[in-house]
């Protein structure tokens, strides 16, 4: 029989979470309040099966005067996590939420807290579990970007980006390369052939 991986875990805890995302989606979250709701209901849940345990989660990490909702860390700090609403109406969440996350990571570059760290962190994820937007902190736009219905036909890529295991050993920064390289080499070709004509 073979053995359960950190990742078959993580694959059925996503497969429950999207449906039960899909089911909130229309019920809503009776009295409780609905980013709260949806940190506890669903992206919490999906970070423990990515393999974040209490102590590798610090909640409203401080960032001068602001605070970002969360810090994953190991031995050091990872990427820093925006949580919003499920219920969010936006179509989508970082243009609508685009002036705050740029905001935190402006604060970060200059903040303390950067200068103190070893190994800053180069990542914000903003997520209300429906969107997930993979930001880096030397840019304005997300470089990765899952809707509720990519995240299980891309499940294997949001494994990579964000399961602990895989933030540690810096495969977000691989990934972006490969994306980055890729856009360079497109321009080049469509360049060259613009040449050529």
């Amino acid at each position: 029989m073979p053995v359960e991986t950190g990742k078959d875990k993580f694959f059925a805890e996503l497969k429950t979470l999207i449906a039960k995302a899909k089911s909130l989606q229309t019920s809503g979250f009776d009295e409780q309040e609905p980013e709260a709701a949806t940190c506890h209901e669903l992206i919490l849940p999906l970070l423990a099966s990515l393999g974040f345990r209490n102590e590798h989660i610090k909640p409203e990490f401080k960032i001068l005067g602001d605070s970002v909702d969360f810090l994953l860390k190991s031995d050091r700090p990872l990427v820093f996590v925006e949580a919003k609403s499920l219920l969010d109406k936006a179509e989508n969440i970082f243009v609508a939420d685009q002036e705050q996350v740029l905001r935190y990571i402006r604060n970060y570059r200059v903040s303390p807290e950067q200068v103190d760290m070893d190994k800053p962190v180069t990542w914000i994820v903003l997520a209300n579990f429906a969107q997930w937007h993979f930001i880096r902190v030397n840019e304005d736009a997300p470089t990765f970007h899952f809707t509720l219905a990519d995240l299980w036909p891309r499940r294997e890529e949001l494994w990579d980006l964000l399961a602990l295991e895989n933030l540690e050993t810096g495969r977000i920064e691989e990934l972006y390369e490969q994306r980055h390289k890729a856009g360079l080499d497109q321009r080049f070709l469509a360049d060259l052939k613009r040449w050529r004509l």
